[in-house]
């Protein structure tokens, strides 16, 4: 065994000329030649440089401290001095070293201490040590006085570094010159043999000694070992050696002539195992047969083998295994190895900061040499760990890849090449930002670049198509490193513009239309010439190269200065787009057949996941609505909150495709050059529209709904024709063709219901509703889900228009409550939901709830209270309650007790997972369905509410208080939102505990940009419980003030926000009026402005007697703002009595003050609306007792 060891182990021994012994604050002399050749540390490939390496100090049997990068191949001593008594301090000094300040504990958890630990804190940042350095991990037991053993001990481990520790008992010991000449003789008699292995061994061991009196060295197996510790006469060696060959040694103590392990608490570092020792071969094939059981077809099979990988986490050297399977085990299956690496890349991805640094550096070298596999697959999995690693731990933090990565460019061929190539693209498609970012003076980008820009020429069409994908990557991003060469990037983008592989034009399209984006100064000058190449390329036989192409379309429409220059090419774009839209054969098989199938249960993968919405107060904008009974009237830059996941009536355009992108292109289009792509569009249109060919048919359907928005002026004198033709399509035998036709009618429906005379209702109104209530009931799901969605759309739009329709419309939803698998479902809550909002009151029937009701109770009695289906019908029930008004009594206390019931056993196991963090944690969801709910409850009921209050253990505010102060934002914002409910209808039960939900509600009345709805709905309560409170509220005005007058002048709230605020004020204003009007002066502009827009409503005629009372205070300080008061004022169309008399008394006061010039002068700076306003009939007894006067 030792002459296999030493055959791999070659002795450098480095002879110092010094004869002292270093001591602590001395330099200490590298173990290699000063001068010997490196390359610099760097994330890119440089010059090489003679550096002189700095010494590393590395005094643990861990091979978890090392850092092989900054450590050089060799032993450096460091002398510890004299270890003593773990029982007392030091006492003894030794002459030749400078001593320890107090004993030097070895073993778990020990360390350095005393000067020698000053001394790596002090070189630490100098040599590139972790914190960790330093730390002493040795099988050492010391008795009361320095021990002297007969024997050895050895520990053993992976062979990684190289440095010597030692501890001297002796004193006054000297060096032999004759043993340093010995060595010295041994070194110069090895070189040759050093010169022979450095061509068959695959590692290196050098080291070098300074020894003194007594000096005896045991190197069994050193050429193996990671760390071992050589004890002698009193003097303690920690050696740790450099090697890529793993081997085990056990090792026992032998001290004073009893042969015995070590005891006490440091025997566990006596005997162990290096974190690798290579593949166990039982190991390695049980593991092997579980990645094969997880790509089994037996289900039983999988899910065993899935449970073992799921045990097999908490194995340390688990990644080591897949790594090697993944690159090594090239006599397994590839579906085994790729399983190996998607496993492997899903624990970097999850748990890189978890993994040692050993390990790390494994997979690391690992997957680096499985991009030179011979399967593509491999490489392209092996790409993805290296990429994963890259993005968890930065560029920086690996950074050899990066060389490694170009220098396979460049010194590779074939498979490696490419391999390397993918890894490359991943890496700057995931971290585009991070490369382009200076690293010690110097940027990645600069030197990547211009190698992706001579790659554009490579005869290779995979590294072409791979070096223009890495160059896109840094477009959008405006790299300064591609900036610089951009002139370049666009001749090597021309140059590939016909070539022959798909996939390069592709990505030359793809740039384009980043550049179009990113640098349309660059674009400009060639754009003819562009513009003829994407539409050349629209029009391309691979699909993939004509979607490319088919975004510039959708790009330059949203370019204010290029776009006007596309309406010429309008007559050849338009047929080019139509034709796109037209379903492939490929895409007609994959979206199914014509088959029924409404009794076809639903596959869980096509259901999407359901998230709760939390309620938000808003008031409404004059103009904002379409005179219906219901409406929003949010402006769109108001939805702070607006949900990105929330399906909308584009849903057309879901899964992306080339069908999709040209219809979406035709949409912009059609919004840029109304009229003109109108022209050219209609007969195209006409041809589609009645072709005998359904795909093409169903293209030229939703074309039509393409161009809705854009053209609907133009397209409006066709409709009278076209809107019965459509009507009869719902009964075409393709449900593609029926699905779209819904879509299509639900973009024109507004025609439809803006219609007035009798005579166009029934004949068009009325065919619409009962052909999409036909399509709500079809035998088809896709029809099912269109038919539903354009009915919702037609809800919200014609809102009253519908009630005459209300027996037929509740009847269908009836039915198709009974009909719907899970996914329709939750769009036919939706749909109910927005007929609740939209005809709101008018839904408290009789007649509607004995419709309605029964199947919604039905639904919420058959699920479980942590059933997710419960979220969209809360959310619906939240709507029906608030319209049902009274008429939701007979089903309140269930409802209400359920609710309830969901939110004290959310909030305990909320409280219990606090406590242990090892349960499950229950979905918050929960919570913010369950406190909208209530909210429509306590809407519905008004102060009959406060007798379903009294009857909730616990009660509802104590419930309310913990979900106010959770660190959901949704889960506050319907917190506030039914604290503000409550407070109208119930503030009884507010009341006890008002000082403790003041104290929780003004904190969130802040504008931040993730709690916006937040801050809204806080306000928004707070103003309500001002109303309830009265001269009462006074204790919190100041603070609330604080608040509000900020968030009222900061112009870049939500307006909905501002809007609230404003409302509180001025109810804060009515009553507690004196503190409000000290700061007048401070909000009076913005708080007019604001509300000047609102439409007319109680909570606008509380604020505004709020100020008039507030002026009445402090008249002085609206001079200034005196013309912004008037212009609110006369935008009202019907304020209250006691508002109107206010209004009478403020304008007298202000006249009286004013001289009549000054008094004209100011009401010449008002709009002619405004002074119209102020001289209607609403305001004549003003008009005239200011003439009297």
């Amino acid at each position: 065994m030792s002459s296999g060891i030493f055959s791999r182990c070659i002795f450098s021994l480095h002879i110092l000329t010094s004869h002292s012994r270093p001591s602590v604050g001395m330099r200490v002399r590298k173990s290699v030649n000063a001068g010997y050749k490196t390359k610099t540390q760097s994330i890119f490939p440089t010059t090489e440089k003679n550096v002189t390496p700095p010494p590393t100090f590395i005094l643990s049997t861990s091979s978890t401290l090392f850092n092989p990068a900054a450590a050089p191949h060799g032993l450096l001593p460091f002398s510890a001095g004299p270890v003593k008594s773990l029982k007392r301090s030091r006492s003894d000094q030794d002459d030749e070293v400078e001593p320890l300040s107090q004993d030097v504990i070895m073993g778990d958890g020990g360390r350095l201490a005393g000067s020698q630990r000053n001394f790596l804190a002090a070189h630490r940042e100098a040599l590139n040590l972790p914190q960790c350095y330093g730390q002493v991990k040795a099988s050492c037991v010391f008795e009361d006085e320095c021990i002297s053993c007969a024997s050895e001990d050895v520990a053993v481990g992976t062979i990684r570094s190289s440095a010597r520790y030692y501890h001297d008992c002796s004193t006054g010991t000297t060096k032999s010159r004759l043993i340093v000449l010995v060595f010295l003789f041994l070194s110069l008699s090895l070189s040759a043999l050093l010169l022979t292995v450095m061509f068959i061994c695959r590692f290196w061991v050098f080291m070098f000694a300074r020894f003194g009196y007594g000096w005896r060295l045991l190197l069994a197996g050193a050429g193996f070992f990671d760390t071992f510790v050589v004890r002698e006469r009193g003097r303690t060696f920690v050696y740790v050696c450099y090697s890529e060959i793993p081997y085990e040694l056990n090792h026992q103590h032998t001290c004073n002539g009893l042969h015995s392990p070590l005891e006490g608490p440091f025997d566990k570092y006596h005997t162990f195992k290096m974190s690798w020792n290579g593949p166990d071969q039982a190991t390695l094939a049980q593991l092997t047969q579980i990645l094969q059981n997880s790509i089994s077809e037996s289900a039983q099979a999988r899910n065993a083998a899935n449970q073992h990988l799921e045990q097999a986490k908490s194995l340390p050297d688990l990644n080591n295994y897949l790594a090697y399977i993944l690159v090594r085990s090239t006599d397994q299956e590839i579906p085994v190895r790729s399983a190996a690496g998607l496993l492997l890349k899903n624990n970097a991805r999850l748990y890189y900061h978890d993994i040692a640094e050993p390990v790390l550096n494994f997979v690391k070298e690992a997957v680096l040499n499985g991009l030179a596999d011979d399967q593509h697959l491999i490489r392209s999995i092996a790409g993805n760990v290296i990429t994963t690693i890259v993005s968890r731990g930065g560029v920086i933090a690996w950074p050899e890849v990066l060389p490694r990565l170009m220098d396979m460019l460049d010194n590779s061929t074939g498979a490696t090449q490419e391999g390397a190539f993918s890894a490359l693209c991943k890496i700057c498609e995931d971290s585009s930002h991070e490369l382009d970012q200076d690293y010690n003076g110097q940027r990645p980008l600069n030197f990547m670049i211009p190698k992706f820009l001579t790659f554009c020429e490579n005869p290779n069409p995979k590294l072409r198509e791979n070096a223009i994908f890495c160059l896109n990557q840094f477009v959008m991003i405006k790299s300064q490193s591609l900036n610089i060469h951009i002139d370049s990037f666009l001749a090597a983008i021309f140059n590939l513009a016909t070539d022959t592989t798909p996939e390069v034009r592709k990505n030359v399209c793809q740039a384009l239309v980043q550049l179009l984006d990113a640098r349309p100064d660059k674009i400009e000058p060639n754009l003819n010439s562009i513009v003829e190449y994407m539409m050349y390329s629209t029009s391309d036989d691979d699909e993939t190269v004509a979607l490319e192409a088919c975004e510039f379309w959708l790009t330059i429409a949203e370019n204010d200065d290029l776009r006007l220059k596309l309406e010429p090419y309008l007559p050849r774009i338009v047929p080019m787009l139509l034709k796109g839209m037209i379903y492939t054969d490929m895409d007609v098989f994959a979206l199914g057949g014509d088959e029924d199938d409404a009794n076809v249960p639903d596959r869980l993968e096509d259901i999407k996941p359901v998230f709760a919405h939390g309620k938000k107060h808003t008031l409404q904008s004059q103009g904002a609505g379409n005179g219906n009974a219901g409406g929003d009237g949010d402006d769109d830059e108001d939805d702070e909150d607006y949900d990105d996941d929330e399906e909308d009536e584009d849903d057309i355009y879901a899964e992306w495709n080339l069908r999709k992108c040209s219809a979406a292109a035709l949409d912009v289009l059609a919004t840029v050059f109304p009229m003109s792509l109108l022209q050219s569009a209609l007969p195209h249109l006409k041809e589609q529209l009645f072709n005998a060919d359904w795909k093409v048919r169903e293209a030229g359907v939703l074309a039509l709904g393409a161009i809705a928005d854009g053209c609907m002026d133009g397209i409006m004198p066709h409709l009278p024709e076209i809107f019965p033709y459509l009507i009869s399509l719902l009964k075409d035998p393709k449900p593609l063709v029926r699905q779209i036709t819904c879509w299509t009618l639900g973009r024109y429906a507004r025609w439809a219901a803006a219609l007035t005379t009798e005579a166009e209702m029934k004949m068009y109104y009325e065919p619409l509703v009962e052909g999409l209530l036909r399509m709500v009931l079809d035998n088809h799901k896709r029809v099912q889900e269109a038919g539903c969605s354009a009915f919702a759309n037609l809800e919200e739009i014609s809102g009253a228009v519908l009630l005459p329709y209300m027996i037929p419309i509740l009847k269908s939803f009836q039915m198709a409550f009974q009909k719907y698998q899970h996914k329709n479902l939750l769009i036919l809550y939706d749909a109910v939901q927005t007929l609740a909002d939209s005809i709101g009151g008018a839904l408290n029937n009789s007649d509607y709830i004995n419709l309605l009701m029964p199947p919604l109770i039905e639904k919420w009695q058959a699920l479980a209270d942590d059933d997710r289906d419960l979220f969209p019908l809360l959310e619906c029930l939240s709507a029906v309650t608030a319209a049902l008004g009274s008429g939701f009594i007979p089903f309140a206390q269930p409802v209400f007790s359920r609710c309830i019931h969901i939110l004290s056993s959310t909030i305990a196991q909320l409280q219990a997972c606090a406590q242990d963090p090892s349960l499950e944690w229950p979905d918050k969801d929960f919570l913010i369905t369950s406190l909208d709910l209530l909210s429509g409850v306590v809407q519905a009921l008004g102060q009959n509410s406060s007798q379903l209050m009294l009857t909730s253990n616990p009660p509802v505010v104590q419930l309310l208080s913990v979900c106010m102060q959770d660190e959901v934002a949704e889960v506050r914002q319907s917190a506030y939102a039914l604290l503000g409910d409550m407070a109208i209808q119930c503030f009884d039960t507010i009341r006890p505990y008002i000082q403790s939900v003041m104290t929780e509600l003004i904190p969130q009345i802040e504008p931040r940009t993730d709690a916006f709805s937040v801050c809204n709905n806080a306000a928004w309560a707070a103003g309500e419980i001002a109303l309830q409170m009265g001269a009462e509220m006074a204790p919190w005005v100041e603070q609330l003030m604080g608040r509000l007058v900020p968030l009222l002048n900061a112009k870049g709230t939500p307006h909905t926000v501002r809007e609230n605020a404003a409302i509180t004020l001025g109810r804060l204003g009515l009553v507690c009026a004196e503190p409000v009007a000290a700061q007048l002066d401070q909000y009076a502009a913005s708080w007019c402005e604001v509300l000047a827009n609102v439409r007319d409503n109680e909570e606008k005629d509380s604020a505004f007697r709020g100020m008039c009372t507030i002026i009445s205070k402090n008249p002085n300080a609206l001079n200034p703002y005196f013309i912004q008061f008037c212009t609110a004022v006369g935008r009202w169309q019907e304020p209250s009595a006691e508002l109107a008399n206010m209004f009478h008394q403020i304008l007298i006061g202000y006249k009286s003050i004013m001289d009549p010039a000054t008094w004209a002068q100011s009401l010449q700076h008002l709009t002619p609306e405004v002074q119209a306003g102020l001289q209607n009939e609403r305001e004549r007894k003003w008009s005239s007792e200011l003439k009297k006067r």
